[in-house]
């Protein structure tokens, strides 16, 4: 055989070879890409499916705050409620004593008064009060 058949010859078997190394590595690919394929696949459904979880969990969490709240709240006003009812009663009871102490402190003045004016006029001098004579004591 000449040099041109040998080149030929390992050419050839230089193109069969890549080519067989070729679909091997497509094969290799292929199988690669379904392997991902089906991993992320079962991946996803599975993080889905924790999603979906979380998800009812949250609403769940949510939801059970939500009611506590609520209750805090109620609760929060009714004691507003309460100690402001309780503050009322307590003012009302504060003012009628200052009134009571008013009206206490406005007799015993009056009474001064009456005192002091007797001793001014004399001690038998009778009270001079509903005469209609008024004496300016200027």
């Amino acid at each position: 055989m000449g040099r041109l058949t040998e080149d030929m010859t390992r050419l050839r078997g230089e193109i069969a070879s890549l080519r067989e190394a070729r679909e091997a590595m497509i094969g290799d690919l292929a199988r690669d890409t379904q392997a991902m394929r089906s991993s992320f696949q079962s991946a996803f459904s599975h993080m889905a499916r924790n999603a979906r979880v979380c998800r009812a969990e949250f609403i769940s969490a949510f939801s059970q705050m939500a009611r506590n709240a609520r209750v805090c709240r109620a609760e929060f006003v009714s004691g507003l409620k309460r100690n402001v009812a309780e503050m009322r009663s307590g003012h009302r009871a504060a003012i009628s004593e200052l009134k009571r102490n008013v009206a206490n402190l406005r007799h015993e003045l009056a009474a001064d008064l009456m005192g002091a004016r007797q001793a001014w006029c004399g001690a038998g001098a009778p009270a001079q009060e509903g005469s209609g004579s008024s004496r300016s004591g200027n």
